[in-house]
């Protein structure tokens, strides 16, 4: 049976805790880096809800929210990627993006993207060998995919709806603009 910490085990441990709180939060990197996986956790969580049935919102908070078993990025990684919404790259890309996430979201002290753990995940994304500055790397990775899903999942709606690529251009133009033909 393992034995409860003392009172001032557990006192000294929070504080310890709680003052390095304000030193973590005030990291920009930090909150850059949290943003943009939350961001992409969306884009993922919309990509897969149009592969699915009309859901009402019970359901959906069910199946996305609290426990849910789409209610973590990882898992929503892995089903956009067998619903055929990102590749086997990106996906291996973003679980490195998570990894990159987690060590943000649970230090214990102050990180940034020359930290050793994030500065190792960092140099295993796919850009790292175009993009030499982590940070840019991993913000990049993340842009690109959100760009290609919400691209894919338009294009997707668009051929689904009958709508041809020159129909969804004239859709595009707003009133009183005419497309020009030669």
């Amino acid at each position: 049976m393992s034995k409860s910490p003392k009172l001032g085990d557990t006192t000294a441990l929070l504080k310890n805790i709680l003052g390095t709180l304000p030193e973590l939060y005030l990291s920009a990197e930090i909150g850059r880096a949290l943003s943009a996986c939350a961001m992409m956790d969306n884009v993922l969580s919309w990509g897969i809800k149009q592969k699915m049935v009309s859901l009402s919102t019970e359901v959906e908070d069910r199946i996305f929210g609290g426990v849910g078993p789409l209610s973590n990025f990882s898992s929503k990684i892995d089903i956009a990627f067998s619903l055929s919404i990102i590749d086997a790259q990106m996906r291996n890309q973003l679980h490195i993006v998570r990894k990159i996430r987690n060590e943000f979201a649970h230090a214990t002290k102050q990180v940034n993207f020359q930290t050793d753990k994030i500065l190792e995940l960092c140099k295993k994304l796919a850009l790292s060998s175009e993009i030499s500055d982590p940070e840019n790397a991993f913000v990049t990775t993340i842009t690109r995919t959100m760009k290609h899903i919400t691209q894919s999942m338009t294009s997707t709606q668009q051929t689904l709806l009958g709508i041809s690529p020159l129909e969804s251009l004239r859709l595009k133009t707003s009133p009183g603009q005419t497309d020009k033909e030669g």
